[in-house]
């Protein structure tokens, strides 16, 4: 009886460490539920980059003559320019739009730019209230215009070229019909006014008579001094023939 007890508490004993080591196995992570620490890569270097809105529409909408945007002569716009200038990049002080005419630049405005450092660089903004200025009335019509950033230096460091579709204002239209009007009724009235006036007829003078040529049959008789007094020309006098 005493051999069957002592077996028998074994086993139990066997029983209770086997079922702690399948619970500690368990209760420890295995390798593939581990966490992996990962080194993300490092971010690349930023470049320089810049864009431009106008009116808040990007510059890359009117960059053909058919897309170009619609405005009036005497409107202003307000054209917005950022830019991102990475370490030890262009210095960028001034912002610039141009218009051409023929391409020939027949405007140009330009403004200040404002700088805040950041990340790897600076950024940078500025905004500009353009219009035709001194053309206002007189440039109708497709232009091509040229938005840029410049450096310090005098050095272009970016540009992008877009389109304007100038329209008159409406005042104007009416005043130049009025005034094609008025230039054809003056015009008319001129023709009008000259076909009425009666011509006057020119005299034409007489041509005048022929020279007449000398004659010596006619020539008056000799003077009291004895020469002959003609109307033939003096002669000329002799020259001496050298030997």
């Amino acid at each position: 009886m005493g051999a069957r007890r002592r077996s028998s508490g074994r086993s139990i004993w066997v029983r209770w460490m086997l079922l702690g080591s399948v619970a500690l196995l368990l209760a420890i992570p295995t390798a593939s539920a581990l966490p992996v620490a990962v080194t993300p890569d490092p971010a690349p270097p930023r470049t320089f980059s810049a864009a431009a809105t106008w009116a808040g529409t990007d510059l890359g909408q009117a960059s053909a003559q058919k897309d170009a945007f619609s405005i009036s002569t005497n409107q202003q716009v307000y054209v917005n320019f950022t830019f991102f200038v990475p370490t030890g990049g262009p210095n960028v002080t001034t912002a610039r739009v141009q218009a051409y005419y023929f391409g020939s630049v027949i405007s140009t405005d330009q403004v200040g730019t404002s700088m805040s450092l950041t990340t790897g660089g600076a950024n940078g903004s500025a905004v500009m209230n353009w219009s035709l200025g001194t053309f206002t009335y007189l440039l109708a019509g497709v232009y091509r215009l040229s938005a840029s950033l410049v450096a310090s230096n005098g050095s272009t460091v970016w540009s992008e070229n877009f389109y304007i579709d100038a329209k008159p204002v409406d005042h104007v239209v009416s005043g130049l019909i009025v005034f094609l009007i008025v230039l054809g009724i003056v015009e008319l009235w001129s023709i009008v006014t000259v076909g009425r006036m009666p011509r006057k007829g020119r005299s034409k003078k007489p041509a005048p008579p022929p020279p007449k040529q000398w004659d010596p049959s006619t020539a008056p008789p000799t003077g009291s001094e004895g020469a002959a007094a003609t109307d033939a020309p003096p002669a000329e006098p002799a020259t001496e023939e050298t030997p």
